[in-house]
């Protein structure tokens, strides 16, 4: 769990005596799995911290949810409503596990911010790299069938979550075909199929939850006509980030 406050990217600029001024604003609260932190168009300016645990970012169109992202330790959660003055909340956060945050008000937060400028220069960096994401994201979903953008997600993790072990690569985090199917927008169904005829093309196999690429250039060639380098793919613009990416 985390401890230290310059173990969260916004705060990593900051030094130990001013982390410890910043502490006694900060609430500690714990979620179950499953809970709901935030529900989209709600009023709400809180930030949460993660400290530890696992959430995801999700809208819900007719009942039908999509994931945005996953927020690791040392993520926030509520910056984009603080900064901009905007008090509904633009998507839903729910835990993935039992998770635990420092909370922090708004008026709180912007008081500190104006004390230290480096927090709005990493705030905004963050927000950058969540629009960059969407931005890349939304072209695969936009205009590829469902077994490209099974495969630009799959790439994506790879690029994220990827791990060598033995002769193929493995996405260290523990994904469903229904969870596959939200992060992409399509029926758990389909996703079934492609990710069946994947394992037969030799191209992964998927154990214990866990997808292992074993044609690593083949899934490569199957995503050229994206044309993304390979930052574009990456969920953080800067590898000096606190936040452990690992098991969903």
């Amino acid at each position: 769990m985390i401890d230290d406050l310059r173990d969260v990217f916004m705060f990593q600029d900051l030094t130990a005596a001013q982390c410890e001024a910043i502490i006694p604003l900060l609430k500690a609260r714990s979620y179950k799995k499953s809970q709901i932190l935030i529900y989209e168009e709600d009023q709400g300016t809180d930030l949460y911290i993660l400290r530890e645990g696992l959430v995801k970012v999700y809208r819900l169109h007719q009942d039908k949810e999509i994931i945005f992202n996953f927020q690791f330790p040392g993520d926030v959660v509520g910056e984009m409503e603080a900064i901009a003055d905007h008090q509904h909340r633009v998507a839903s956060i729910e835990t993935m596990e039992p998770s635990h945050f420092w909370v922090i008000s708004r008026p709180d937060f912007l008081r500190v911010m104006d004390e230290h400028p480096s927090i709005l220069r990493r705030a905004y960096q963050r927000m950058l790299d969540h629009l960059r994401v969407m931005n890349h994201k939304v072209r695969y979903l936009s205009y590829l069938d469902v077994r490209l953008k099974a495969a630009n997600l799959i790439l994506d993790l790879y690029y994220n979550l990827g791990t060598l072990h033995e002769s193929a690569y493995k996405i260290e985090c523990k994904l469903t075909h229904h969870l596959l199917a939200t992060m992409i927008g399509v029926t758990r169904e389909s996703i079934s199929k492609v990710m069946r005829d994947f394992h037969e093309e030799g191209i992964l196999v998927m154990q214990q939850k866990y997808i292992y690429i074993t044609d690593l250039e083949r899934l490569q060639s199957m995503c050229d006509d994206m044309q993304d380098v390979t930052s574009s793919r990456k969920w953080r613009s800067e590898c000096g980030s606190a936040s452990k990416l690992r098991q969903i």
